[in-house]
């Protein structure tokens, strides 16, 4: 947990604290993801009357798995944060005229105690900042969806003729399966 105590930030209105944590563990990210290098987060909180800016770097090193082959794949975290906190009972100082509190949240992180645990928040911007597919390699031809062999180290028997399973019936009575 990633949990840090914002209390005696939150009165140093028009300044800059710092902050600095480190993880070698995220229990929200995906659990075939694994976290290599630790995760660190560095930078400050700008602080204003009713909410807080954080803005800092997130670096670390996680494996994740090919989305073809499952192969482990390495990736280097190297991220900037530019993430708004808002205290909960701050929010009607923040929040714009006729605006819910579902546009509210995708401006803020609304926090309501002391302690704030960021693992949310640094998962996220983890998350986001991955591609959508992931390779071991351009050309990964991936798992046989049959026996499971990885097609990257060998080749398999099986048999590779894909049919419409639309067409099924079809085939098997082509092929003297069905009577």
């Amino acid at each position: 947990m990633l949990s840090l105590n914002l209390a005696p930030i939150r009165p140093q209105v028009k300044s800059d604290v710092p902050f600095s944590f480190e993880t070698g563990d995220l229990p929200l990210m995906p659990t075939s993801f694994r976290i290599t290098e630790p995760i660190k987060a560095e930078g400050i909180f700008r602080v204003s009357q009713f909410d807080m800016q954080m803005l800092g770097r997130v670096t670390g090193q996680i494996q994740v798995p090919c989305d073809r082959c499952l192969k482990p794949v390495t990736f280097d975290v190297d991220l900037d944060i530019d993430e708004k906190l808002v205290y909960s009972l701050d929010v009607p100082n923040v929040k714009k005229p006729g605006e819910d509190i579902g546009d509210l949240e995708e401006r803020y992180w609304i926090y309501d105690k002391t302690d704030y645990d960021f693992e949310p928040l640094i998962v996220d911007a983890i998350l986001q900042s991955l591609p959508v597919t992931i390779v071991c390699q351009e050309d990964c031809k991936g798992l046989c969806p049959k026996c499971g062999q990885n097609l990257n180290l060998a080749s398999c028997q099986c048999e590779t003729i894909e049919i419409d399973p639309r067409w099924a019936k079809l085939a098997q009575l082509r092929d003297g399966e069905v009577e």
